[in-house]
């Protein structure tokens, strides 16, 4: 009867824990043909949709105030050179900053030709070095659900121990 609680309480905590792993917020902006195209999103892929994202310049002062669609997309026409700061909120607290450089700003407002004729190729590295070094933290990070994994072979195993002990013929 004990195991059989311990299950249940063990089975619950885990269904009820798993929502609020997927509410991470992240935010992504790139440069694209005329602005700056942004993404906001949740760690299970979900888009944000109509969520309020700010706009700030180097001095954190606001300069705008835009809205994601429903795919979780918006879009910036930079107005002068600068680094700007994309700031995506949600109403239940979570929070998320990505910062766009001034190179980056002055491509844009360049025009189009300038992002394929402007390509700075120690910045692109450590962009792909910063990539990698996430990638990695993402690989080595313990996610619950191997922890339930591995529960779950613990029991199996114990299952199968006990499975063939009753098997046996006793002597």
């Amino acid at each position: 009867m004990n195991l059989r609680v311990i299950l249940i309480g063990i089975f619950v905590a885990s269904v009820t824990a798993l929502p609020t792993f997927a509410h991470e917020l992240h935010v992504y902006v790139a440069a694209d043909s005329g602005g700056l195209q942004g993404k906001a999103y949740f760690d299970d892929d979900a888009p944000a949709a109509d969520l309020p994202v700010s706009v700030e310049n180097a001095e954190g002062e606001s300069i705008a105030e835009l809205r994601t669609d429903a795919d979780g997309t918006f879009f910036f026409v930079p107005s002068a050179a600068g680094p700007l700061t994309f700031v995506a909120a949600t109403p239940d607290g979570h929070r998320e900053t990505f910062e766009v450089g001034a190179s980056e700003v002055l491509s844009v407002l360049d025009g189009p030709d300038a992002l394929t004729e402007r390509v700075d190729v120690d910045r692109l590295g450590s962009q792909i070095a910063a990539l990698r070094e996430q990638i990695n933290a993402l690989q080595e990070r313990l996610w619950l659900r191997d922890v339930i994994g591995g529960i779950g072979y613990i029991f199996g195993v114990l299952g199968l121990i006990a499975w063939w002990k009753s098997r046996r013929p006793r002597a």
